[in-house]
């Protein structure tokens, strides 16, 4: 049942929903997903969507979903009363945290492809000491844009192995500045780059692992530069030993 909705963003919401039992807990494996369907104009949709704090949450389930303008889906979501009901199925996928032997890990995220990024790196952190370095590359196209970015920084405050580098199709403006934690934008500016990979993820390595999560068009060009800067070795079928990861 449907709770309540929190902006994040200027298309992007957090919807809580209500589990049948108040104790509830929801038993998804990392990172994996959940199947909304809704019927629309006599038609079936269906879409899935990764829950976060899954491990924090008890009788309820969080999504974060975004608003797109051909999006039937996320937009039958803007339309949700308290009270209403939605038929999910789920969990679903194929990452597997449990096969992850990893002492330096690399992660991409784009816009709302934070939301399974974020459920690894509460994973990980829970045993921070078995890693060496953790690093996210995370793009958007404007400060206002950014999803968790408190919740991101503070963990990048708490645990010095991990670094989060910001990447901005359209930098913040001097009168944006106040979302910002400097004075000027010291993020990346444009698209993610292969240098940008260079600088702020760890290099292939047997023990290192990277992930991905945003827009295709996104997945598709780091993809292109992580095989051009050696990872073409780690795009194993196995899925325990698949070292590099598009979700």
């Amino acid at each position: 049942m449907f709770l309540s909705k929190m902006i994040l963003a200027p298309n992007t919401s957090l919807y809580k929903f209500k589990l049948k039992h108040r104790n509830e807990k929801l038993n998804i494996p990392t990172s994996h997903y959940v199947a909304v369907r809704v019927i629309l104009n006599g038609k079936e949709e269906i879409r899935n969507y990764t829950p976060i704090h899954t491990n924090e949450n008890v009788g309820c389930l969080d999504l974060i979903v975004k608003t797109y303008t051909l999006g039937n889906v996320s937009k039958y979501f803007t339309t949700l009363k308290p009270g209403d009901y939605l038929e999910f199925k789920g969990p679903m996928g194929e990452f597997v945290y449990e096969d992850v032997q990893t002492t330096q890990l690399g992660l991409i995220a784009g816009g709302s492809g934070i939301t399974p990024i974020l459920e690894v790196l509460n994973e990980y952190m829970s045993n921070p000491d078995k890693l060496e370095k953790v690093c996210l590359i995370y793009a958007n196209e404007t400060v206002h844009d950014i999803l968790l970015k408190e919740e991101l920084d503070s963990m990048m405050s708490k645990y010095p192995q991990f670094h989060v580098h910001y990447v901005l199709h359209y930098p913040p403006s001097k009168h944006d500045m106040t979302l910002c934690d400097e004075e000027t934008w010291s993020g990346g500016i444009g698209y993610i780059t292969k240098r940008d990979m260079e600088q702020y993820l760890p290099e292939y390595a047997d023990d290192h692992r990277l992930l991905i999560c945003g827009p295709p068009e996104m997945t598709n060009m780091v993809l292109n530069y992580a095989r051009s800067l050696g990872w073409n070795s780690g795009f194993q079928k196995s899925k325990g030993d698949q070292k590099v990861f598009v979700f």
